[in-house]
């Protein structure tokens, strides 16, 4: 398990689920925190643009505001107790904490049958066939997949 997919698991639930989304100040750096001072880490000594956080993050964020997902319902496509599949608009987002990661087809997909989507966090595409899209994440890693 890698503790960076799982806080980009979070950021981009944060980002795609109903309300105001958080991010904290150095979440996009990985910063740990901890008791003070290591509390307030510094972010100008430390930024580093081409972290895997710091990247994961640019990339949702141009996504939800291309994509307006704010005016877009969340609608629940398919959950059990180690992952969540969901639409925001024309954006599917799959989340995982399963250790060993997630390999299904995701059901109820509102795409067209032969929508070709991408993710933008991982690369690769899949087809939706007959409502169901063939998803395949790494140990907690998240999709954010968007129509080619």
């Amino acid at each position: 398990m890698c503790i960076r997919d799982s806080l980009i698991g979070a950021l981009v639930f944060s980002l795609f689920y109903k309300g105001i989304p958080i991010v904290y100040y150095g979440d996009e750096q990985g910063f740990g925190g901890g008791r003070d001072p290591a509390n307030r880490e510094i972010l100008w000594k430390h930024m580093n643009r081409n972290s895997r956080i710091y990247q994961a993050l640019a990339k949702v964020i141009d996504v939800r505001k291309k994509h307006r997902v704010w005016d877009h319902p969340y609608r629940d496509l398919w959950h059990t107790d180690s992952m969540l599949a969901f639409t925001r608009g024309d954006v599917l987002i799959v989340l995982t904490n399963r250790g060993q990661g997630l390999n299904m087809d995701i059901p109820n997909v509102p795409f067209p049958n032969g929508a070709r989507i991408c993710s933008v966090l991982e690369g690769g595409c899949t087809t939706v066939n007959n409502g169901r899209a063939h998803i395949s994440l790494g140990s907690n890693q998240s999709g954010v997949f968007v129509r080619s």
